[in-house]
């Protein structure tokens, strides 16, 4: 992804993407981390919640990607949410 983005390797990596992925989407565009978390595949904290916590609150983590979607397309573009 980095080299997509024409990025050096070493100034970041694919966590360092995840992170900036989950910061965006929780402090930025104020989704709750129980959408995050199984989006970004972090394991759940009882181990016989993890194989049904992938697809756990899918309508809501669809929500939430087209908010990112629409978030880095406006950051391609330079638009800001009011539109200017």
């Amino acid at each position: 992804m980095a080299r997509a983005l024409d990025i050096p390797p070493h100034w970041m990596t694919l966590q360092g993407f995840g992170a900036m992925e989950r910061t965006i989407l929780d402090e930025v565009l104020g989704f709750r981390p129980d959408f995050i978390n199984p989006h970004l595949a972090h394991a759940a904290k009882a181990s016989t919640a993890q194989p049904c916590h992938r697809t756990s609150l899918l309508p809501e983590r669809r929500v939430m990607m087209q908010a990112w979607a629409n978030h880095l397309e406006q950051l391609q573009t330079g638009e800001t949410e009011s539109g200017t």
